[in-house]
């Protein structure tokens, strides 16, 4: 199926140190890019990033991002998610033990999951 596929939506595994800040003003950000097929037109979209506890239905930490920022092509868009201290600091330490995943929500209604993968949280020393 075109644009659904596992492939398509697994991405490179995230590792976050708990306490630590993630944000794109110092490149610590994490970013999700698409291109053509199986990624649509990001315009006026809404998204939500996940992080649950592998076998666990809900939530450890949720955050909503509020826009999204466009590469310089028009083929190609990008979303970064960005954390802060006080929201990984309230995740538990476990080395491949959350999954994440990054929705969105069109204009139109259209719900669509762009990406899903795996996080390893490790204890800040």
């Amino acid at each position: 199926m075109a644009g659904t596929d596992t492939e398509k939506m697994l991405k490179p595994d995230i590792t976050i140190v708990r306490g630590d800040d993630y944000a794109a003003t110092e490149d610590r950000a994490f970013g999700f890019y698409g291109t053509g097929e199986g990624w649509p037109d990001l315009t006026g979209a809404s998204f939500s990033f996940n992080i649950r506890k592998i076998g666990d239905d809900s939530a450890c930490l949720t955050i909503s991002v509020a826009a999204y920022s466009a590469a310089t092509s028009s083929t190609s868009d990008n979303v970064k998610i960005q954390m802060t201290s006080s929201e990984t600091i309230g995740l538990p330490a476990g080395v491949a033990d959350y999954v994440y995943d990054l929705h969105t929500k069109l204009p139109n209604g259209n719900r669509i999951t762009l990406a899903r993968g795996f996080v390893s949280v490790y204890e800040d020393w």
